[in-house]
C-alpha cells in the first residue's frame, strides 16, 4: 500500500524528511490507511537509542506496553510522559501511570507534570498535559490527536502525522529533555 507523504527536502541533507498521514478510522478511500497503532509499534521497534512516549490517556494497550519492554530489553531509554491523576480533585481518578502494567513502570523513565507546577485561569481550571506523541533516536516523530487508549487505536477516528528525519524529531526530544531538566516535568 502506498503512503500518502510531503517531502520535506530543501536539499540540506540535515533538514530533509518525510511527512506521512497516518489514520485510524473509517476508510473514505482518499487517505492510505495506516492505523495510529501500527506506526507507534514501527517507532517503538525501531529505537536503538531512545524512545520518547508522551499521551494524557493510557488504557489497555498491551502490544504498545509490550514494544515498550522490547525497547527497554535492547537497551533503548525509554521516557514516558504521562497524565498524573489528580486524587485531589477526583479519588476515583483512573490512574495512568500504572496502566502500561508494573514491568513497563520497572524499566522505563517515568515523568509527570506535577499538580502545583501548573497553571491556573481564573475560573480555578488547572492546566493538563494533554500532548500525544513518540518520538525516537532524533530521526521519527508521530504526534496524533490519538490517545494511547484501546478506543484511539481501534475504534475512533484519529489522525496524526509521522516524520521522519529533518530536524523536528530531534527538536521535540529536546524539548522534553529540557522541560525535564527544569523541573517542570518530575519523575515519579
Amino acid at each position: 500500500m502506498a503512503l500518502l507523504t510531503a517531502s520535506c527536502d530543501d536539499g540540506d541533507p540535515q533538514r530533509s524528511g518525510t511527512v506521512e498521514l497516518v489514520w485510524t478510522g473509517p476508510d473514505a478511500g482518499v487517505i492510505p490507511l495506516r492505523r495510529t497503532e501500527q506506526v507507534i509499534l514501527q517507532v517503538a521497534n525501531a529505537a536503538q537509542t531512545r524512545l520518547l512516549v508522551a499521551s494524557y490517556a493510557v488504557y489497555r494497550v498491551p502490544h504498545v506496553g509490550e514494544a515498550l519492554l522490547q525497547a527497554a530489553g535492547r537497551g533503548v531509554d525509554v521516557v514516558l510522559v504521562l497524565e498524573a491523576p489528580d486524587r485531589v480533585a477526583n479519588p476515583n481518578a483512573y490512574d495512568t501511570l500504572t496502566a502500561l502494567g508494573s514491568a513497563v513502570m520497572a524499566r522505563c523513565r517515568t515523568y509527570v507534570w506535577p499538580h502545583q507546577r501548573r497553571p491556573v485561569d481564573d475560573h480555578g481550571k488547572q492546566g493538563l498535559f494533554h500532548v500525544k506523541c513518540v518520538a525516537a533516536d532524533a530521526k521519527w516523530l508521530l504526534t496524533s490527536s490519538a490517545n494511547l487508549t484501546e478506543y484511539a487505536l481501534t475504534t475512533n477516528a484519529e489522525l496524526g502525522l509521522l516524520v521522519t528525519g529533518g530536524p523536528l524529531p530531534g527538536r521535540v526530544e529536546q524539548h522534553f529533555d529540557r522541560l525535564i531538566e527544569m523541573g517542570v516535568l518530575q519523575p515519579i
